[in-house]
C-alpha cells in the first residue's frame, strides 16, 4: 500500500504537474483521486486476504492429498476433475462479468461522492441560486445508476450462487457412489469410506478456493484494472514532460526538438538577465491549438518583454487570453513556436480565484512556500518569511484586520470565510513575500473583484516589486500600470487577430522593450508611425480649412437670406397699402377720404 500510493502520488503530483494536464486534456480518467486514495487501499487489503486463504488452501492440499490416494486413487482424480472444472466453468462464466460489473459499480460510487462533494464545496452559489432541487436530482440520477448496476451484479450473483450450491449437493452424493463397490465387495470399510468423504471434503473447498472467493476477486480485479489505468496515464504524462513524447503522442528522442503541435519553452539562466537589454520574456512565433478543437486562438504571435516592461493583455472574453498566459507559464503545449523566458524561480502566477490551502493563515500567505534562486525548496526560518514580514504584505494589501480574527499559526478554512476580494488581495500578498530574486509576474484577471482604490494600491505595489509583468484585464485603468497593450479581437472564422502597441499612459515614453522580435519589424514600425503622424497632420490642415470654408459660406447665406426676406416685406407692405388705398376711393368716399388714405399709405406695416 506504501509502495503504490506513494508512486502514485508522486507521479501525480509531480514536476510533470498530471493532475492539471488530466483535467486540460479531458481525459477519459474517471476520479483520479479514489484510484489513488481508496482503490489501492482495498486492492492491498483484498490482496493480503486472498494470499493468506491461498496459502492454507495449499498446505490442505498438500497434506490430504497423500491420504486420499492412499485410501482411493479413483476419489483423488475425481475431485480434481471436478474442482477444475469447476474453477474453469466459474472463472469463463461468471469471473469476467462480474469484473466489468465491479468495475462499473466503483466509478458509479466515486461519481455519487463525487456529486456529493461539490454540492459541499459550492454550497454558498448553489444556496443562492435555489438549486437545491437540481443537485438533488443530480445526485439521485447518481444513486439511480448505481443501484441499477446493484441490481445486476445481485442478479448475477444469485445466479452463481445457486450454480454453486447445485454443484456443492452434487459432489456430496458422488464420492459415495464411487467408492460404493469397494465398500460393498469388502475392501473398504465404514470408517475408511467417513474418513475419506471428510478428505475429499477438504480437498474439495480447497481446489475451489478461487471459486468461493470469486466475488472478492472480480473486486480486487477491477480495483486492479483501475490501477493499471492510471499508472499507465501517468507514465506517459511523464513520458511527454521528460521529452520523450509530444502532446499528440509522436515520438521524440530525448533532448529533441518539438514537433509541429509543439510549443518549446526554454527557461534562460540567471547570468544572462543581468543585463538591462536582455529580454526577460520572448515569444516567436506563437500559435496557440486547443487540446480538442482545430481552429487556433492565436497566429504567429512574436513580441519581447525587457526589464521595466509590462503588457496588460485585452479582448473578448474566450477569445484566449488566459490561454496565453498558460503557454508562457509552462501549462500548454498545444500548438507550435517558441518561448523564452527567465527561470520558473524568479516567476510568480497570480489567478483570478487564489487557490487556498488546507492550513493556517501564515501557510496561505506564504504558499507555496519559500524558495532560494535556483528553485530548491527550503523550510529554514532564515528563508521564511518572519512574522512582521507577513504582518506587513498583509497590511499594505489592506487585509491586515485578518490577523485580528486569526492567529497567523491558527488552522482554518479560509476557504468559506474569504470573499472574492479578500482572496485576490492574499494573492498579491503571496507575491509580496516571495524572495528578493523574483523579475516576472503573471496575473490572469487579478483585480477583476477589487474596487479601483485597491486595484491602484496592489498595482503600485507590483511596480515597485517586479520589473516586468503581464496582465489580462478589461478595465481601461489598468492602462495606467502597463507600458504596452496587446489586443485579442475574434476572427470570423473562429480564431483571433492581434495588435500591440503602447499604451495612453505611456505613449510618449521612449523606454522599454520593442513588442517586435527582429530589427526589420522595429523599422518598419517605425515607418508606420511616421507615416501615421503625417498622414494626422495633413488630415488635421485639410479638415481645419474645410471648417473655414464652411464657415464662410454659412455667413454669406445667412447675409443673403436676411435681404431676401426685407424685399419680401417690402413688397407685402406695399401690396397692403395699395389695397387699402383702392378700397377707400371706390367707396367714393370725400377729400377727408383721400387724406385718410394717404395717411394709410405713410402707415408702417407689420406683416405676419
Amino acid at each position: 500500500r506504501r509502495y503504490l500510493t506513494n508512486t502514485l502520488m508522486s507521479k501525480y503530483i509531480g514536476d510533470s504537474q498530471a493532475f492539471y494536464r488530466l483535467k486540460l486534456h479531458g481525459c477519459d480518467l474517471d476520479n483520479p483521486d479514489q484510484r489513488i486514495a481508496q482503490d489501492t487501499g482495498e486492492f492491498t487489503g483484498a490482496l493480503l486476504h486472498f494470499t493468506t486463504v491461498v496459502m492454507q488452501a495449499c498446505i490442505v492440499i498438500l497434506t490430504q492429498s497423500g491420504m486420499l490416494m492412499a485410501i482411493s486413487p479413483e476419489l483423488f482424480l475425481f475431485v480434481v476433475a471436478y474442482c477444475l472444472i469447476m474453477n474453469v466453468v466459474t472463472f469463463v462464466v461468471f469471473g469476467g462479468r462480474l469484473t466489468a460489473v465491479n468495475r462499473s459499480v466503483l466509478a458509479q460510487e466515486a461519481s455519487l461522492r463525487f456529486g456529493l462533494v461539490r454540492v459541499r464545496e459550492n454550497a454558498e452559489p448553489i444556496a443562492f441560486y435555489q438549486g437545491a432541487a437540481f443537485e438533488k436530482a443530480r445526485c439521485g440520477d447518481f444513486f439511480a445508476e448505481l443501484m441499477s448496476t446493484l441490481y445486476a451484479k445481485m442478479c448475477l450473483m444469485v445466479t452463481f450462487e445457486s450454480f454453486q450450491a447445485t454443484m456443492g449437493l452434487f459432489v456430496s452424493v458422488l464420492p459415495y457412489m464411487v467408492v460404493a463397490g469397494k465398500y460393498l465387495s469388502g475392501d473398504l470399510d465404514f470408517g475408511a469410506m467417513s474418513e475419506a468423504a471428510a478428505v475429499l471434503a477438504a480437498l474439495e473447498r480447497s481446489f475451489n478456493t478461487m471459486v468461493s472467493q470469486m466475488e472478492r476477486m472480480s473486486s480486487m480485479g477491477a480495483q486492479a484494472v483501475r490501477i493499471q489505468q492510471i499508472w499507465e496515464v501517468l507514465d506517459h504524462i511523464s513520458e511527454v514532460h521528460e521529452g520523450k513524447y509530444s502532446d499528440d503522442g509522436a515520438l521524440l528522442e530525448r533532448g529533441g526538438e518539438m514537433g509541429a503541435r509543439g510549443v518549446s519553452l526554454v527557461e534562460l539562466p540567471a547570468d544572462s538577465l543581468l543585463r538591462a537589454d536582455v529580454a526577460l520574456l520572448r515569444l516567436e512565433d506563437i500559435t496557440l491549438q486547443p487540446p480538442l478543437g482545430q481552429v487556433a486562438l492565436v497566429h504567429d504571435l512574436s513580441f519581447e518583454l525587457k526589464s521595466g516592461d509590462s503588457l496588460l493583455v485585452c479582448g473578448p472574453s474566450g477569445i484566449g487570453k488566459s490561454s496565453l498566459l498558460r503557454a508562457i507559464g509552462g501549462l500548454w503545449a498545444s500548438g507550435r513556436g517558441s518561448i523564452e523566458r527567465c527561470a520558473s524561480s524568479q516567476c510568480f502566477f497570480v489567478p483570478q480565484e487564489p487557490y487556498l490551502c488546507l492550513g493556517s493563515l501564515r501557510e496561505n500567505a506564504t504558499y507555496p512556500g519559500s524558495f532560494t534562486a535556483g528553485g530548491a525548496s527550503s523550510s529554514s526560518a532564515a528563508q521564511s518569511p518572519t512574522d512582521a514580514e507577513i504582518r506587513a504584505a498583509l497590511a499594505d494589501v489592506n487585509i491586515s484586520y485578518l490577523l485580528e480574527r486569526f492567529d497567523l499559526d491558527e488552522a482554518v478554512d479560509l476557504d468559506t470565510v474569504l470573499s472574492g476580494g479578500e482572496r485576490q488581495r492574499l494573492g498579491f500578498a503571496r507575491l509580496l513575500l516571495r524572495p528578493a530574486g523574483l523579475r516576472f509576474a503573471i496575473m490572469d484577471e487579478a483585480t477583476s473583484a477589487l474596487d479601483e482604490a485597491n486595484e491602484n494600491k496592489v498595482y503600485q505595489l507590483l511596480r515597485a516589486r517586479v520589473a516586468t509583468y503581464i496582465s489580462v484585464g478589461h478595465r481601461a485603468n489598468l492602462e495606467n500600470f502597463h507600458t504596452h497593450k496587446l489586443n485579442l479581437e475574434r476572427t470570423a472564422l473562429g480564431g483571433c487577430s492581434w495588435r500591440m502597441g503602447r499604451t495612453k499612459a505611456f505613449l510618449g515614453d521612449a523606454a522599454g522593450g520593442a513588442f517586435c522580435a527582429s530589427p526589420e519589424r522595429d523599422e518598419a514600425r517605425g515607418r508606420a508611425e511616421e507615416m501615421t503622424d503625417s498622414h494626422f497632420d495633413r488630415m488635421s490642415t485639410g479638415f481645419n480649412r474645410t471648417l473655414g470654408i464652411m464657415s464662410d459660406k454659412l455667413k454669406a447665406n445667412e447675409l443673403s437670406n436676411q435681404a431676401k426676406f426685407d424685399d419680401f416685406q417690402a413688397q407685402i407692405q406695399g401690396a397692403r397699402e395699395n389695397e387699402v388705398a383702392e378700397a377707400i376711393l371706390n367707396r367714393g368716399e370725400s377729400g377727408h377720404s383721400s387724406e385718410r388714405a394717404d395717411a394709410v399709405r405713410s402707415d408702417t406695416w407689420s406683416p405676419l
